[in-house]
């Protein structure tokens, strides 16, 4: 995942950085633009980043002009201390619009948010394959995983969910084995079939058929529940988190 952040107070810029860093490991911030000329020219120059955080009011106008010059498919999470901006920020491909100063609960949303958008832009294809090329092909059938210091691989249907500890990605069977992937959570969970897998939060994907239930918390989160053989696994997730789940259940 590649990110740009737009914003000309440093301190600002530093601390969004690090916050992404913090909730999102595997995500590359290709720069930091401080004006709209600098915007301009990094956002042009990196036809594929996937998300651009900006500031709305920098010291030399409004961010939105650098979206109106430079052609982008990139989601942009726009960062402000005003809210007067609502409204217009949504006339652009805006994921989300932040209040400062930024939450992490708040970002960790937008980049689900961002998770939920591809993955659901990724079904949507699947239904109109290439020429040539089958819809299951889109996504992966097999994973090699690493139990102790042997190898296995195994279909990816037998896979109830995945779970990132200790800077690992680890997978956990229906039998009950567990291993571990080199591969970051995002980057494993964009490659499974958005139909199977879900995204509930940055540490967990599960598969839809293990989900037992929902339940409400203290706040506005809800706690995801498995079936066997992991009745004991508890999954925080956020509200809309469990709303874009209650979707894809048909509830």
């Amino acid at each position: 995942m590649k990110v740009l952040i737009i914003e000309d107070e440093a301190v600002i810029a530093a601390r969004l950085q690090k916050q992404i860093g913090r909730i999102r490991p595997d995500a590359q911030v290709v720069g930091i633009a401080n004006d709209i000329p600098e915007g301009r020219l990094l956002l042009s120059g990196n036809p594929d980043v996937d998300i651009v955080f900006s500031d709305i009011r920098l010291s030399d106008g409004f961010s939105f002009s650098i979206f109106d010059s430079v052609e982008s498919d990139a989601f942009i999470v726009f960062t402000t201390a005003y809210d007067e901006y609502a409204l217009k920020a949504f006339d652009y491909n805006c994921l989300d619009y932040l209040v400062k100063p930024v939450r992490d609960k708040d970002l960790e949303d937008a980049f689900l948010r961002f998770e939920h958008n591809l993955l659901s832009t990724r079904a949507r294809q699947i239904t109109s394959p290439l020429p040539g090329e089958s819809a299951e092909e889109m996504y992966r059938r097999r994973l090699k995983i690493k139990c102790g210091k042997t190898s296995i691989i195994v279909p990816v249907g037998e896979i109830c969910y995945i779970e990132y500890s200790y800077e690992m990605t680890n997978v956990h069977l229906a039998d009950g084995t567990r291993g571990i992937v080199e591969m970051s959570l995002g980057s494993l969970a964009a490659s499974l079939d958005p139909r199977e897998f879900f995204r509930a939060n940055r540490q967990y994907v599960v598969g839809i058929n293990m989900v037992k239930s929902l339940s409400s918390t203290i706040g506005r989160g809800k706690i995801l529940s498995l079936r066997e053989p992991y009745p004991d696994v508890r999954i925080k997730m956020s509200s809309s988190s469990a709303k874009e789940l209650m979707k894809i259940l048909g509830l």
